[in-house]
């Protein structure tokens, strides 16, 4: 996802931060809003940042769509939508790439998609009870090693994410993923999110002996906030700083009114212990719906071919 506001180099970072602002000044920008419960992909403070970013974004009371230019192709991207977005209007010819929220394949085939991706699963922590539950109900090894991290004498903070594109946490996270070759949004949107909603960029911090050795980013929107980033040095996975991380950004949240964390996606065949990490807190486990296709024209056809063969028949 790059809009032409994408941090390339050092020097794009003033130019950028300018016309984020100059979209705050002008209006561009929607206000927090704390009461619209949707997930961070969909939610309006979300859409904000990416057309403040140079993105183009089209938003309904429902959600939002990311449309984009392929050459002569027409590109719609609803990623974690609902099913009312099925009904978006789109510009016309446009290829919808839909990332369900939900599995509800018939519903998505009926209405002439067809699947690409396999639906992923997420972690959801669910963060309203009382403090003394909310511990209470850590997995017994995952608390004893809070325990040992608490026991260290980690300094941890709580502060608001600066706007800087050459922060520690961001370089150390870009040189991580280049390493382990995983993708991950684009920085300016980090920054784009830092501006538009300054109290909802959080960031969480362990120093060790003065230095920092882990960090965390995560996004506030609405009742709900999303992990973004992380990053952990060898010695502090040996402290168990994350732990220790994410037990003060619950902490946090709870005081700030959240009730859910979003703790990103996870697989228990290809990093099980990512995934041991993730549902250790109490997390439950959820099934997106995997990633759909519709084509103009086509997808049209498939559904007036569906509608006249026998259910148990269907492609």
């Amino acid at each position: 996802m790059r809009g032409s506001g994408a941090i390339t180099r050092n020097t794009d970072t003033c130019g950028f931060i300018n016309r984020i602002n100059a979209a705050l000044g002008k209006g561009l920008v929607n206000a927090t809003m704390t009461d619209v419960d949707l997930p961070l992909q969909q939610h309006p403070q979300f859409g904000a940042c990416l057309r403040a970013g140079g993105s183009q974004v089209m938003q309904t009371a429902d959600g939002l769509c990311l449309l984009r230019r392929i050459g002569g192709l027409r590109l719609a991207l609803t990623s974690r939508g609902s099913m009312k977005m099925l009904q978006a209007p789109l510009p016309y010819g446009s290829i919808h790439l839909f990332n369900a929220e939900m599995p509800v394949p018939t519903l998505l085939r009926s209405a002439g998609f067809v699947p690409l991706v396999t639906p992923a699963t997420i972690a959801e922590w669910d963060i309203s009870g009382p403090k003394t539950h909310l511990r209470r109900s850590l997995k017994q090894k995952w608390r004893n090693q809070l325990n040992a991290a608490e026991a260290h004498g980690l300094k941890i903070s709580v502060t608001r994410m600066p706007p800087d594109a050459n922060h520690w946490l961001l370089k150390a996270e870009q040189r991580q993923s280049r390493q382990r070759r995983y993708r991950t949004l684009p920085h300016w949107v980090t920054l784009a999110y830092a501006i538009c909603h300054p109290r909802d960029a959080v960031l969480i911090e362990a120093r060790h002996r003065g230095e920092p050795v882990a960090g965390m980013i995560f996004l506030r929107h609405g009742p709900r906030a999303t992990y973004h980033i992380a990053f952990a040095t060898p010695e502090a996975r040996q402290l168990n700083a994350h732990r220790a991380l994410l037990w003060h950004t619950a902490q946090h949240f709870q005081s700030e009114g959240v009730t859910r964390l979003d703790l990103g996606t996870f697989s228990t065949d290809t990093n099980p212990g990512l995934a041991r990490f993730k549902l250790g807190t109490g997390a439950k486990a959820r099934q997106l719906g995997g990633t759909w296709l519709a084509l103009p024209g086509l997808s049209q056809a498939l559904v007036q071919f569906r509608r006249h063969v026998p259910s148990g028949q269907n492609a």
